[in-house]
């Protein structure tokens, strides 16, 4: 949890939940779990079987937003996913209360778990200052757009990192905000970007090789995504290249960084859907939260495709 976020396209991170378990490809080289097991914040690595030990509940920590006077952009679990299985509604919902309290933060979330998050989210409060959005990571895990669109947000968003595939099927009808990224610290076969062969600039009397650079097919992966995201109106956020480490990369696309951001849509506007407001009662949320649970385990694979893949 800090004040300060290395993260591109945050301010802050807020951590009232910490680690995981892997669901889908994209969790493979997960930079959380790599942490977490380095300093010693997690014991075992993040699979389905030892969920119940990694995913730790941190009430402690529901106020931090709270005493943070000026107003900042939130990344809501940045080591652990609020919709995790092993969550419970009534831990989110403090959350979500803790969120509605400091209004004057905008709060981004993000899930590899929109079918979770739609369910719960449909008995909470709809929040303007909240964005949710989902991991895609290849053109199989398309169908979490479309739940996406079905749930109630202020703005919706979609991060396409770890990037692993063209996403020729991605609609971004309904998703206000599209960040792209390349895998940092995985195999070469997963990178977006590879060993320069081409230079830039000069050095001397000579030209400046590149250390790394974008694969041919990457960047056309990456170009059609932009272009997609211009034509729907999307905002598009290159996050990064990837490659050894998150910056080797870079994050120019065709001679420029690529910083949009959403234009926040408001509660009152009509485009919003209808929904029913919860009371909030502090008295009807459990305070003796335990820090670890335990619950229904997660599949190792879905849809045929293993998290390894």
């Amino acid at each position: 949890m800090s004040d300060k976020s290395a993260i591109e396209w945050t301010d802050a991170t807020w951590n009232p939940v910490t680690g995981c378990s892997k669901v889908s490809p994209g969790c493979a080289y997960c930079y959380a779990e790599t942490l977490s097991l380095r300093f010693g914040w997690s014991r075992l690595p993040w699979t389905p079987d030892n969920a119940a030990e990694n995913v730790v509940l941190h009430p402690e920590r529901l106020d931090q937003p709270l005493k943070w006077r000026t107003p900042r952009m939130v990344f809501v679990n940045s080591m652990a996913d609020l919709f995790h299985p092993l969550v419970p509604p009534e831990f989110i919902a403090r959350v979500w209360m803790r969120m509605e309290a400091a209004s004057d933060h905008t709060f981004q979330i993000l899930t590899k778990r929109p079918e979770r998050m739609q369910v719960v989210v449909d008995d909470l409060p709809y929040l303007p200052n909240v964005w949710l959005g989902t991991s895609i990571e290849n053109d199989h895990w398309i169908s979490r757009a479309d739940t996406l669109r079905a749930t109630r947000a202020a703005v919706r968003f979609i991060s396409a990192e770890p990037l692993l595939g063209p996403l020729s099927s991605l609609n971004l009808a309904g998703i206000d905000w599209l960040i792209v990224g390349g895998e940092s610290g995985g195999p070469p076969r997963r990178a977006l970007v590879r060993k320069g062969v081409h230079t830039r600039g000069t050095r001397g009397n000579g030209q400046v090789p590149l250390a790394v650079e974008p694969r041919p097919e990457a960047l056309q992966w990456v170009r059609e995504l932009r272009d997609r995201a211009g034509t729907s109106g999307t905002a598009f956020f290159l996050k990064q290249w990837g490659g050894r480490t998150p910056k080797a990369g870079g994050r120019e696309l065709d001679g420029r960084t690529w910083d949009e951001m959403p234009l926040l849509r408001l509660a009152a506007t009509s485009s919003e859907p209808e929904f029913r407001h919860v009371g909030w009662s502090l008295d009807a949320i459990p305070r003796d939260d335990v820090r670890k649970i335990g619950g229904e385990r997660e599949p190792r694979s879905r849809n045929g495709t293993t998290i390894e893949a």
